[in-house]
């Protein structure tokens, strides 16, 4: 039986003290597993005190859903005010040629499309995305072994061996 993770089960996690040091290496396994990165860089647990981008990929293959093709940049959030939170990453990135900007964030933002096409109409960067809470269930249900990996590790859940 597959690992089913919610929206409302990353939300809560969320709220963990260890979540920001925990989402990046999320996003890298979870890219690892669903997509062809020629490079990718998510720094997780201490490396998050770092500046710059939380994370970079260069990506292979055709475009998913949640990575697009070729190079994009990353900025990632477990904060509560995500509308705030997202305006100011936003502001204080400037696009490379032909690159694109994923936003994520570990909570619901139901604005997130309205968000994303207004950024995007700005054509400063090839693409813009928003990855939400229920974008995150959806990506770790394509990729049952981070599923299984996140549910047991940081969600506390008993996962039966097969």
């Amino acid at each position: 039986m597959p690992t089913v993770i919610s929206g409302t089960d990353i939300q809560q996690w969320a709220e963990r003290v260890d979540a920001p040091a925990i989402l990046p290496e999320l996003m890298r396994r979870l890219i690892l597993a669903t997509t062809q990165p020629r490079s990718i860089d998510f720094r997780a647990d201490g490396g998050t005190r770092y500046g710059g981008w939380d994370g970079t990929v260069a990506c292979a293959n055709a475009d998913s859903a949640f990575c697009p093709q070729g190079l994009s940049s990353w900025e990632l959030s477990t904060e509560a005010g995500v509308a705030k939170k997202l305006e100011s990453d936003y502001k204080k990135r400037h696009a490379d040629a032909g690159t694109s900007y994923v936003a994520v964030t570990a909570r619901r933002f139901p604005k997130k499309k309205t968000w994303a096409a207004q950024k995007k109409g700005a054509r400063t960067w090839a693409d813009v995305r928003v990855i939400d809470a229920d974008d995150l269930s959806a990506w770790l249900a394509d990729a049952p072994a981070v599923a299984v990996w996140f549910a047991s590790e940081h969600l506390g859940r008993p996962v039966a061996a097969h």
